[in-house]
């Protein structure tokens, strides 16, 4: 298997992965800010999956997913993007605390990250505090 653009299915899984690296026995995939090494055995192509996604249990769900996700960087929209797709898998990984780093900058992705929760009614507070202020978000998910 090569790396790049090879778009893979991970088994108890949801959603297609690309493969970043080839380890040999393992391979390293991505998806967003996630990144796993994982056996090649537990990885199919697409076109191999063995049935559809959407019969994921999140019960079942048990990837390792970060409790902080770092922005810094990323435009707001490229941001926001980012922060949707993990605090999906964050959820489904059973994590009820976050914490999202949004850097001090100009403002515009704090206010971005903050305006965009505070539409979802997510509960959330300021997390590390410099001088310059916060420079993250704690986001409470249960």
């Amino acid at each position: 298997m090569s790396g790049g653009k090879t778009i893979v299915t991970v088994r108890g899984m949801p959603g297609f992965w690309e493969v970043a690296e080839d380890l040999g026995d393992k391979v390293v995939v991505v998806r967003g800010p996630l990144r796993l090494e994982l056996n090649k055995d537990r990885i199919a192509t697409a076109a191999q999956a063995e049935e559809p996604l959407v019969h994921y249990k999140p019960e079942v769900f048990n990837a390792p997913v970060a409790e902080t996700l770092d922005l810094h960087g990323m435009t707001v929209e490229e941001a926001l993007k980012h922060l949707e797709s993990y605090l999906d898998d964050a959820r489904a990984a059973g994590l009820t605390k976050v914490t999202v780093i949004h850097g001090h900058g100009s403002g515009k992705l704090k206010k971005g990250v903050c305006d965009w929760l505070k539409a979802r009614k997510l509960k959330f507070e300021g997390g590390q505090l410099s001088r310059k202020g916060f420079v993250s978000q704690r986001v409470y998910l249960a």
